[in-house]
């Protein structure tokens, strides 16, 4: 069903950085992932790509999106997704993410 995705879409930017201290190189952004209320650094995360609206991972900003099916999660609970993008270099970014819950679908 239909109603049962919902769509998450996110900026990523490989050149929001401080150049206080000394000009830090910026890369292509190569890949970005989204996670399902387990943040990337604790165990048990389990990424799952986003595609590059674009169609590409070629330059160091991207508009990313992804949809996710919501049919097994539980209706009235919160989640939270969390979003990492990674570089040319293999660095990985900061970590943004969103709340969401599901609603219970009136019949």
């Amino acid at each position: 069903r239909e109603d049962e995705f919902i769509t998450v879409t996110a900026d990523v930017d490989d050149t929001r950085y401080n150049n206080v201290r000394g000009v830090e190189p910026s890369q292509n952004i190569v890949s970005c992932n989204y996670y399902i209320d387990i943040p990337p650094w604790m165990d048990g995360a389990i990424a799952i790509p986003m595609s590059a609206l674009d169609g590409n991972f070629d330059s160091t900003s991207e508009t990313v999106q992804a949809s996710i099916d919501t049919s097994t999660f539980s209706a009235g609970t919160r989640y939270t997704i969390f979003v990492q993008a990674t570089d040319d270099d293999g660095n990985v970014g900061a970590v943004s993410a969103v709340f969401f819950e599901k609603k219970k679908i009136q019949q």
